[in-house]
């Protein structure tokens, strides 16, 4: 889903960085800082923090001697050491945001939206403070961990620990991570905290959709944060999505929302899979038994928009093998963190466990990288 939010965003004019180690033709996408094909997460990093430099007249003079610096530490550092190898399966994207060029007004390209760019917070004297947008998606929340904190990684590379060592105290170049994956909101307030520490901002803001209204343009973002890093991310969100919802104050709000809704996805989609093989076994026309379900009260979007028999929903991941989509091995880790969520209370979940041992099962027969539509066919 990651790569059509990062097309998108190129498409309507922001100025971003983008790395994705398991899709180089992402590579294209970058718009601003050229192609970085063998890039790591210390080397966005950099990048970002060079871009923030290059913005601010003050801090311009300063991010040459940045770059000189950075340049000599990468080659004294031992080319050997795991941690700056490792490459992580993520999109992350950064922008010069906001910066009168990042966000372009649709109906004239040519022009900027200046009215779209939200106030920062004031540092001390008074001037705009140096600030960075990152966004990733990325699978778990260990990925988010390791790709912010590690060494060597974004977080380091951005605080100046890696990159433009000696020239800015860690921190003086902000970030605002905004982070679009699925992680649940246990661990969205522990990365969050993490990210405080070191003076940077953090909102969650899992998604709803799937890749059809990635590709469109009209996801669901479900924002968790303070309102004025809500009000920061809104317009970048806004280019990729038609909805933006302020979930509450707290982060991790927006993945208690997202977590929900997958449980809600996961139980449905389970009904009306069952359901349509019933129908299929009775020898009933299926495209009518789903017109009569979506007239009826068994309407919903697993029958209407994602029905997981084949044939009956044109571009539904049923009609291609069940080929893309929603995986069962991610909906697996979503049922996981719903269990999670209801275990910190406790609640009793007798549905979500139940969900999480038939998507499980799946899984373990072979089929966790299919759509979960495939529980049409191999949930027996």
């Amino acid at each position: 889903m990651g790569l059509p939010m990062a097309t998108l965003l190129a498409r309507r004019g922001v100025r971003l960085c983008v790395y994705d180690p398991l899709k180089p033709r992402a590579v294209q996408y970058v718009t601003q800082f050229g192609a970085v094909p063998a890039c790591s997460v210390e080397d966005l990093g950099c990048k970002l923090r060079e871009s923030i430099f290059s913005s601010n007249p003050e801090l311009r003079a300063r991010g040459t001697e940045a770059r000189r610096q950075q340049d000599d530490a990468k080659t004294r550092m031992q080319a050997s050491d795991p941690l700056r190898e490792r490459r992580h399966p993520f999109l992350a994207m950064s922008s010069e945001f906001p910066h009168p060029v990042a966000l372009q007004n649709e109906a004239h390209p040519g022009e900027t939206n200046e009215g779209a760019t939200p106030t920062l917070a004031r540092q001390s004297g008074g001037e705009r403070s140096p600030f960075g947008l990152v966004v990733c998606m990325l699978p778990t929340g260990r990925h988010v961990g390791e790709v912010l904190f590690s060494k060597h990684g974004l977080l380091d590379a951005l605080d100046g620990h890696a990159c433009a060592k000696n020239v800015e105290a860690p921190g003086t170049c902000r970030a605002l991570v905004i982070d679009c994956s699925t992680i649940g909101p246990l661990q969205a307030a522990e990365v969050a905290a993490g990210a405080e520490r070191r003076g940077h901002h953090f909102v969650d803001a899992p998604v709803s959709g799937g890749v059809p209204a990635a590709t469109a343009g009209t996801l669901t973002f479900m924002v968790g944060g303070s309102r004025n890093d809500v009000a920061i991310a809104s317009p970048l969100l806004r280019l990729m999505g038609s909805r933006v919802v302020h979930c509450g104050e707290a982060v991790g709000t927006g993945q208690a929302f997202k977590v929900c809704n997958n449980l809600i996805l996961a139980a449905s989609m389970l009904g009306v899979a069952e359901a349509f093989r019933l129908g299929e076994a009775l020898g009933v026309d299926l495209k009518l038994l789903n017109d009569v379900v979506n007239a009826s009260s068994g309407r919903c979007w697993s029958a209407e928009q994602y029905n997981p028999a084949p044939g009956i929903v044109d571009g539904a991941p049923a009609s291609r093998a069940y080929a893309g989509g929603f995986s069962v091995d991610l909906i697996v880790k979503d049922l996981v963190l719903c269990r999670d969520a209801f275990e910190a209370h406790p609640l009793t979940c007798p549905v979500t466990d139940a969900a999480l041992t038939m998507f499980r099962s799946m899984s373990d027969k072979g089929h966790g990288h299919l759509d979960i539509g495939c529980a049409f066919r191999h949930n027996t």
